[in-house]
């Protein structure tokens, strides 16, 4: 692929992610399903509707420039264009760390500790954004030609573009979740009572691998120049490094989820991965090392175990009433589903892997779909269970 096609990739992944991340807060103000009043300040109610609309406008405009681009109606303004596409990442960055620090702000006052590191965090996107904003899309074609870093970059942005999307929504599934319970008990979220301290941890932590997604999408979209080949070789470290960072912090959000309903049971999450690894080093020590080109998997099994594991799981935090057998075997399965797919993309999307990581990805995979496809059998006997009873309300305070 082209390098400057390369580049033009990485915006569009970056402004899909943008826009699937703004605009489930825009829908659930519409549709009502969250009720402002009395909730956070009034400054926090009337500027989270503002900021999503803004980041979600960006991102689309993100995409009406890569248009303008790939046309011959702007051939004497690609440098500006290039400018304003460089422009609008940045500040998307900015706008989608505002509108989380916001969303968390709105649920408890308590966790405005957890936001003081977001204006230091977008003085520093800004800064990167002067100290690159001279450059041109040629000089960057030419520079990532030379480095060689194309699909190594276009992966991870693809990869932490995947997670970060899935991290944010379910930083608001849960932010949901802590309204609704608030509620139901007969008051106001940000009335300056704290939400459950499960529930309080799971928000700091999906919050702090948010702010990690949207800086590790923002550095690879726009990637700092290369100067020299000892440059080249820090690159695809600190490539490798931030993709197994933010899929490491997945992992723990997933078992703190899944330790409300399974307790120790959690622990089964990393067994998976563990015995994919193990193999891997089995495979290592065994035979020679002969690299090979694999196309990276697709991240739709993960999202589709994600999306299942959200939808069960976080509302069994605060569940009034004992959980069935099934609802437990699903959130179990479906997260060992989600933590195997991960290592799964972490070892099939490198540029030249090695015949032991390509055996450690098969097995991987298999256990990524194996306990997919298991888990369909208590999501059936759960949907089954669930239309033949009634589930009583829980009781108010």
């Amino acid at each position: 692929m082209p390098t400057q096609d390369g580049m033009r990739t990485r915006v569009r992944l970056f402004a899909e992610a943008v826009v699937k991340m703004a605009s489930p807060v825009l829908l659930a103000l519409e549709l009502r399903k969250v009720n402002l009043r009395g909730e956070g300040t009034w400054f926090v109610r009337a500027s989270i509707s503002t900021l999503a609309a803004l980041a979600m406008a960006l991102g689309v405009l993100l995409m009406v420039f890569l248009w303008l681009r790939l046309s011959k109606l702007v051939e004497g303004l690609k440098r500006l264009n290039y400018a304003a596409s460089k422009l609008f990442v940045h500040l998307c960055a900015i706008l989608l760390v505002s509108l989380a620090s916001e969303i968390l702000v709105l649920i408890s006052v308590k966790c405005q500790l957890y936001v003081v590191g977001a204006p230091p965090l977008a003085l520093l996107v800004v800064l990167c954004y002067l100290c690159c904003w001279r450059r041109d899309e040629a000089r960057d074609a030419a520079m990532n030609a030379v480095a060689g870093c194309d699909r190594e970059l276009e992966n991870s942005v693809d990869f932490s573009a995947g997670l970060t999307t899935l991290v944010f929504l379910g930083l608001e599934r849960l932010a949901l979740e802590v309204h609704l319970t608030s509620s139901s008990n007969g008051r106001h979220s940000g009335s300056g009572m704290p939400p459950d301290d499960h529930l309080e941890s799971c928000l700091a932590l999906s919050f702090t691998a948010c702010v990690i997604g949207v800086v590790i999408m923002l550095v690879w979209t726009i990637p700092p120049p290369i100067r020299n080949y000892d440059w080249i070789i820090a690159m695809r470290g600190c490539i490798e490094a931030s993709n197994v960072a933010l899929a490491l912090f997945i992992t723990v959000i997933m078992v703190q989820i899944t330790w409300a309903p399974l307790k120790a049971m959690a622990l089964w999450v990393i067994v998976p991965p563990l015995i994919s690894l193990l193999w891997g080093i089995y495979i290592h020590f065994d035979s020679q090392q002969q690299h090979s080109e694999v196309k990276p998997p697709s991240l739709e099994l993960t999202k589709f175990a994600f999306a299942a594991f959200l939808t069960v799981s976080i509302p069994s935090i605060s569940a009034c009433s004992p959980l069935s057998v099934w609802t437990h075997a699903f959130i179990l399965l479906t997260a060992l589903s989600v933590v195997s797919a991960l290592v799964w993309r972490l070892l099939g999307h490198r540029a030249k892997p090695s015949r032991a990581e390509v055996a450690a990805a098969n097995i991987a995979s298999s256990f990524a779909h194996g306990f997919a496809v298991m888990a369909l059998v208590p999501f059936a006997l759960m949907a089954d269970r669930n239309a033949r009873l009634a589930v009583p309300p829980c009781p108010q305070n």
